[in-house]
């Protein structure tokens, strides 16, 4: 210090020098432990990389396993109603004398009937439960808007064509 100034607690300028100093060299750590925070970075996302890459390859093996399996199911599944059928024909064929013709297209007319009933079922409970559903959720918007604004959208209609 020099003569005249007196170290009191008014003193700031060797507070501001070690701040200074305290701060530049905290800097200078910091700058300095830069490549390795970037090395550290590199390897957190390379290793989140091949962790993707491991997750993609299970997901697609998965995937291609039950695709196999599927096709196995489906393959014996047809190849078992194809035998099905063929000793239901073979057998009707017995039964109308040797008539193998005539056992291939009963059993098969039964089954393309059959399927065309099973498909006409679906399409109606498909179409009704559609309808139903519908149905409830126009009554919910009706009984919303009912408690919302003391009327609904049908009762205006109907109230401007009375009127």
């Amino acid at each position: 210090m020099d003569e005249g100034q007196t170290s009191g607690p008014g003193d700031f300028s060797s507070e501001k020098k070690e701040a200074n100093s305290s701060a530049s060299e905290s800097i200078q750590n910091i700058l300095q432990s830069l490549p390795e925070l970037f090395d550290y970075l590199q390897s957190y996302l390379a290793t989140r990389w091949d962790l993707t890459k491991v997750r993609l390859r299970n997901i697609l093996v998965y995937a291609l396993l039950t695709i196999l399996g599927l096709s196995v199911f489906v393959a014996v599944s047809w190849l078992s109603l194809a035998c099905l059928f063929y000793g239901a024909s073979m057998g009707l064929a017995e039964l109308l004398g040797n008539r193998v013709w005539l056992g291939f297209l009963l059993i098969g007319a039964t089954l393309t009937l059959s399927l065309c009933l099973l498909f006409i079922c679906l399409i109606i409970k498909i179409k009704t439960g559609t309808l139903r559903k519908r149905k409830e959720a126009y009554a919910e918007e009706i009984a919303r808007q009912r408690e919302k604004y003391g009327n609904s959208e049908m009762d205006r209609a109907l109230s401007s064509s009375e009127g």
